[in-house]
């Protein structure tokens, strides 16, 4: 069996773990158009579910609150030791990360200091290697919020300044706060993922950018079960399963609304380096290429990213 993510595992729940049975859509409430896509568990029954509206994959039963914690106990520990002892975040070559979203979010940006928020970015270094790339005469300075469950974040430098709050509840007050929110790799854990999105989207300010990236490997997932292989979803690590339909449809829909634009939405940038993982990262690279060319015709990509601006 395969694992869709190197920095999880799978887990099997008990009955006193898990939720209810979903009744209906997370992201849509549609109650008719869900069908199961696999099994993650047996003894209790845990299902993947799609929903046909909205296109998102589903866990048919999410995790207490509890469960989740316990899953997560240590978890930065974990992923340090598996990947060889980075233990605060889990990106391969962070500086790649931050100039591929400075990158995206610079030319759409206004002027003065940033106000940036990560969310669930572990010790914030991606987000403050990303505010040094984006500081210039007309963006003199930035304040990063990281909110992590962890406490313990890297230093401010001369131009950016480094906070942290351990849920979104400490800044849910500061409505239209942010200039950048980041979300990756963290919206497919929360069990209630709508939520925590449209909490997100209510701390943007106008004109702000907020960036979201999730797996998308559930194509490849039937993919591997029509020759009789498995890819392990890695339940309850990962709860939803998110791509291009999906997030391109969402935020569409909210456009008919409200002011957001899609700046851009393509294929995730690849996680893992050549020099740490040659092997795995020339098959991401591989697994992706052909989306440049069939576009939304492709889904076997692995992972999705979006960025949108508050108009």
């Amino acid at each position: 069996m395969l694992n869709a993510t190197t920095f999880h595992a799978s887990k099997h729940l008990a009955d006193i773990d898990l939720g209810p049975v979903q009744e209906c859509c997370l992201f849509c409430d549609s109650t008719d158009q869900l069908s199961v896509i696999s099994r993650l568990q047996r003894d209790p029954v845990v299902d993947l579910m799609k929903c046909a509206s909205c296109g998102v994959c589903t866990a048919s039963r999410i995790p207490t609150v509890d469960a989740l914690r316990n899953y997560y106990g240590g978890y930065y520990e974990q992923a340090g030791n598996a990947e060889g002892g980075h233990s605060k975040v889990t990106f391969h070559n962070t500086m790649r990360f931050a100039i591929h979203l400075a990158k995206v979010i610079r030319p759409v940006l206004g002027e003065g200091s940033l106000t940036i928020l990560d969310f669930g970015g572990g010790d914030g270094t991606i987000a403050k290697e990303m505010a040094e790339g984006l500081i210039s005469p007309v963006r003199p300075s930035a304040t990063v919020t990281v909110v992590e469950y962890q406490d313990e974040v890297v230093e401010s430098s001369e131009h950016v300044t480094m906070r942290h709050e351990s849920s979104l509840d400490a800044v849910d007050k500061q409505v239209e706060s942010f200039d950048i929110i980041i979300a990756s790799a963290i919206i497919e854990h929360l069990p209630e993922a709508k939520d925590e999105t449209e909490r997100l989207l209510c701390l943007l300010k106008p004109g702000g950018v907020l960036y979201v990236r999730t797996p998308f490997v559930v194509p490849i997932m039937r993919l591997m079960n029509s020759v009789g292989l498995k890819l392990d979803f890695t339940f309850p690590g990962h709860l939803h399963d998110m791509g291009q339909g999906f997030w391109e449809g969402y935020f569409s829909q909210l456009s008919a609304s409200g002011p957001y634009r899609i700046v851009t939405s393509q294929p995730s940038i690849v996680e893992t380096t050549f020099s740490e993982h040659p092997a795995r990262t020339l098959f991401a690279y591989l697994l992706k290429s052909p989306w440049l060319i069939l576009r939304s015709a492709y889904p076997f990509v692995g992972g999705w990213e979006i960025f949108v601006q508050k108009s």
